[in-house]
């Protein structure tokens, strides 16, 4: 195994050698150990490996590189590095040997493991180079596992990977054909800051943050400043120099077989400007904002990019906001290319260098306070309590889906006669946060299964809170309804009605319980599931990608026919998941507190909002539906700016009250509600003042009392 370069001192990566030394001694449960190793090149996955061999003592085992050639090549130099490894080979292969095929060789890599007592580790890196040259490999690595590497208990199985696009292409994606083989994953990142003071320990604290600015903690940068003691010698070296790895990497970001690379460059360069929310980027970008999440999904997977959350921002302005995952970026973009006009590569660093000083006290410097702070208290160096504003009344991770009934007009296209509300008329069907927001709303027929619309809320809504819980009624919950939810990253939670009457399945027709036996009185078919397994997949990429809404699938899969496959997939896979919660359900009190609670919400909104109508009796005059949906989401918009000032109003008082010595805590608080109404003048004159402005909202004014709590109070961002 080559030894990578010694200049640069290995420190950290305890928790990475741990997991490399259970992988080694333990393996898997069923047999053999594989263990997927990635991440970006440079970033230190040889020198991990060959650090983990030194320290464990590990001397039989079996390395090889991939060599950038092309796959024929690859083919024959693998076939006789391994048959120079095995000891049964007492003659050196002919030069021009090689396997017939990769499964070949991989059958060949099984019977080597199979005849060795002890624990044969293969480490096979630059397996996304394979792929780039051997089309199908990993197709022969499937074969190969399944059906006779899994088996073999002694064998340890290491493969690397610097492209991540295509380790998501070939391993870790469902449609890879390496899905789910591999038992252990390590995803291998950059240095953190901390790691330099051991590096670097003569240097100063400004040079310190200016080499963690630049090279990002990534080992293969790193080691041009331990090389060179001048820091812009060093920068001239690390991006002009011919064996510089800096400016190819930056050419080779998006080799990665992306959509619209070009469009991907303007994004990474436009969140160089800062963290931007997908409104701001779009205009940043010069893109419509329909076209931009599918781009930035991608840039999260191959991990460029990261959803952050500033909490010192106003709340009107609060929201997920995309940043730059790499410091790397950043300096290419702010601080390398606007210097790259000058006549030399010393000019260039030397320019880009400065540039870099006046900016230290910016997005580095507060980098680098976010890793201390949370640093500092998961190790409870400091006495602070990080916190959120808003979260007094929920995490704003979840949401409640509840309809309401307005009535309508005779002769509508929407209307129907409601059997349970005994009226003509539709539905309004909301989703609410748990924080008590307005997040969106569907003007529905009544005699549709409200279960229907309960995801569709979720998908379409562009707000800052981005829920993956969702609470409902037993009209928001179906089995096919809870298959569907769990592939899309949703959990269901309803409160439902007779829930001790629902049918409860058995994971197999022989498994039977002590106690609540006679509540499962059938059993799950996972013969349907697998064989439909792919199908439901697609179906579930064609929503996340905008091609599908749930609700047009669930209206026709909304049928019991023995034709209809994917339906009976999509149920099947939801008796599973209502089982799981069912039995969570019962057994933990919590939980039941809590779906009540979150309930109990949509309720108090149904009632608020349809306070709020008090025009023309509460009757949609309109027979157009699309008017009528417009009415429901412009009383959301005033619903939600009546909580935002009554919220205003009541921080307000309880901070007054604080000053005054009253104990304010958490619990009473989260008491509270913002759909406080007593106060509001429902029937009472309406002046549009566009002169006076109004005071700045301030969503980090304390309220709580410190003494009550503990702990000192802050906000973290």
């Amino acid at each position: 195994m080559p030894v990578p370069d010694s200049r640069l001192p290995f420190v950290g990566r305890l928790d990475e050698l741990m997991l490399l030394k259970r992988f080694y001694g333990h393996g898997w449960h069923r047999g053999a150990g594989f263990l997927l190793l990635y991440g970006r090149k440079g970033v230190g996955k040889t020198r991990l490996l060959q650090q983990f061999l030194q320290k464990e003592a590990v001397t039989d085992y079996f390395y090889w590189q991939a060599p950038p050639v092309d796959g024929v090549t690859q083919l024959r130099e693998f076939s006789h590095a391994l048959l120079h490894y095995d000891l049964a080979q007492t003659d050196p292969p002919s030069p021009d040997f090689t396997f017939f095929s990769w499964r070949e060789a991989l059958d060949y890599l099984a019977q080597i493991a199979q005849r060795s007592p002890v624990t044969k580790l293969f480490i096979l890196e630059g397996f996304t180079e394979l792929c780039h040259q051997s089309e199908g490999l990993s197709s022969y690595f499937q074969h190969a596992w399944d059906h006779r590497l899994k088996e073999i208990v002694n064998l340890r199985l290491i493969i690397t990977g610097s492209h991540v696009s295509t380790m998501i292409r070939e391993v870790l994606a469902y449609s890879a054909p390496l899905y789910f083989r591999a038992n252990a994953n390590l995803h291998l990142k950059p240095l953190p800051y901390t790691a330099l003071l051991n590096i670097f320990p003569d240097r100063s604290v400004e040079e310190r943050m200016a080499i963690n600015a630049i090279t990002g903690g990534v080992p293969a940068y790193l080691s041009y400043f331990a090389q060179t003691p001048d820091l812009p010698t060093a920068v001239e070296r690390l991006c002009f120099a011919p064996d510089s790895p800096f400016l190819a990497d930056m050419d080779t970001l998006f080799n990665e077989r992306l959509e619209e690379p070009v469009l991907c460059r303007a994004i990474l360069e436009a969140l160089s400007d800062g963290p931007a929310a997908p409104e701001s980027l779009s205009h940043r970008v010069g893109i419509p904002y329909d076209d931009l999440p599918h781009h930035l999904y991608f840039l999260r997977l191959l991990k460029l990019i990261e959803d952050n959350r500033s909490v010192h921002d106003s709340i009107a302005s609060m929201r997920i906001r995309h940043t730059l995952a790499e410091p790397a970026l950043y300096f290419y973009y702010q601080h390398l290319m606007p210097a790259l006009n000058q006549p030399s590569p010393r000019e260039t660093a030397a320019a880009a260098w400065a540039s870099l000083n006046e900016a230290l006290g910016q997005t580095p410097f507060r980098a680098l306070c976010r890793e201390w702070i949370w640093a500092a208290v998961i190790m409870q160096k400091i006495d602070i309590l990080p916190q959120k504003v808003g979260a007094y009344w929920g995490t704003g991770k979840a949401a409640i889906a509840d309809g309401t009934h307005y009535e309508l007009y005779e002769n509508n296209l929407l209307g129907e006669r409601h059997i349970r509300y005994g009226g003509y008329g539709g539905i309004a069907y909301h989703h609410i946060s748990d924080t008590y927001v307005a997040l969106f709303s569907h003007f529905i027929a009544c005699g549709v299964w409200e279960a229907v619309y309960i995801l569709d809320g979720l998908l379409k809504n562009k707000s800052v809170l981005q829920p993956d819980t969702v609470h409902g009624d037993t009209q928001g919950q179906s089995e096919a309804v809870f298959g569907l939810a769990h592939l899309l990253g949703i959990k269901l939670m309803p409160r439902m009605r007779n829930w001790n009457k629902v049918s409860m399945y058995r994971p197999g027709r022989d498994v039977t319980f002590e106690h609540i036996d006679a509540w499962f009185s059938r059993y799950v078919n996972w013969q349907l599931i697998e064989d439909h397994w792919q199908d439901l997949m697609q179906v579930v990429l064609s929503i996340h990608i905008g091609k599908l809404l749930p609700s047009w699938l669930l209206q026709k899969l909304n049928t019991d026919s023995p034709k209809n496959k994917l339906y009976l997939a999509f149920r099947e896979l939801g008796r599973v998941i209502r089982t799981m919660f069912l039995l969570e359900f019962v057994s933990d009190t919590q939980l039941r507190r809590e779906v009540r609670a979150a309930t109990t919400k949509i309720e108090s909104y149904n009632d608020f909002s349809q306070w709020i109508t008090f025009g023309g009796d509460g009757i949609l005059k309109s027979r157009d539906p699309v008017e009528n949906e417009k009415v429901i989401k412009y009383k959301d918009l005033i619903a939600n700016a009546i909580m935002l000032q009554n919220v205003v109003d009541m921080t307000d008082v309880l901070h007054d009250m604080a000053q005054e010595g009253y104990a304010v805590t958490a619990d009473v608080v989260a008491t509270f509600s913002p759909y406080l109404r007593e106060h509001i003048k429902r029937f009472g004159e309406y002046v549009i003042d566009l002169e006076t402005i109004p005071p700045p909202l301030e969503p980090d004014k304390p309220f709580l009392t410190p003494e009550e709590t503990g702990m000192k109070e802050t906000v973290v961002q």
